[in-house]
């Protein structure tokens, strides 16, 4: 029997599911490296401190590096506190 007889044979599961949804259950979230994004974080941070002290620095990049900026810190961080749903 090859691959493909078996995988024809055991799937899909008795709840329905296909082997692809098997594997994407059993198999763990991403995780980022909280090192990685620090140092990424520090290097914005030094850049946007930069455009600051020296006018026309790369100011055309300011809104771009903002932006970048908050995802690296909700990366580094979290959201913060959950919005409050209304009813």
């Amino acid at each position: 029997m090859n691959r493909e007889e078996y995988l024809v044979k055991k799937f899909p599961l008795e709840d329905g599911t296909t082997y692809i949804q098997n594997l994407d259950k059993h198999m763990s979230k991403n995780k980022i490296d909280k090192g990685k994004v620090g140092k990424k974080l520090h290097g914005l941070q030094k850049r946007m401190n930069r455009m600051s002290e020296n006018e026309g620095h790369a100011s055309e990049k300011a809104g771009k590096r903002k932006g970048f900026l908050r995802k690296l810190i909700d990366m580094l961080y979290g959201k913060g506190k959950p919005k409050k749903q209304s009813i």
